[in-house]
């Protein structure tokens, strides 16, 4: 049977994963973003400069512009606005907050520092505050 101490530590360490994956996501979006920008520019460049001003090709080109153009504010609003983030930092958050009340409980400090049993009472009480948090600003960001 796991103690509370090893409990919270594994649901610290099960948001810490989540969060780095979440901030792998984003930035991985920002750089797709910054990719398709360049795209965008390069292939403008040469439909203006290299294409002849006649023919498929030059249509050819022009599409793929506008397509890179159309897609790095598409990817923006979908992979990288505002609530993504928000989501981000606050997992993170409550991961950070998770294992200070680890080390505290391991440490025995306040308010940790009674018997065994009235610790692990606190220590789960409070990880359940901090889930209890983060369920609620994901609802506020779901709305």
């Amino acid at each position: 049977m796991k103690t509370a101490l090893e409990t919270v530590a594994n649901a610290a360490a099960t948001l810490s994963a989540s969060s780095v994956a979440m901030k792998r996501k984003l930035e991985r979006a920002r750089w797709a973003a910054l990719g398709l920008a360049v795209v965008a520019a390069t292939l403008g460049a040469v439909t203006v400069t290299v294409v002849p001003e006649t023919g498929p090709r030059r249509w050819a080109f022009a599409f793929a512009t506008a397509l890179a153009l159309g897609l790095g504010p598409w990817l923006t609003a979908h992979f990288l606005g505002q609530n993504q983030a928000t989501r981000w930092v606050a997992v993170r958050a409550a991961a950070e907050a998770m294992k200070r009340e680890v080390y505290k409980r391991a440490a025995k400090c306040k308010p940790y520092d009674g018997t065994a049993q009235e610790a692990d009472i606190a220590l789960i009480k409070e990880k359940q505050a901090i889930e209890a948090k983060l369920a609620e600003r994901k609802q506020l960001l779901s709305s």
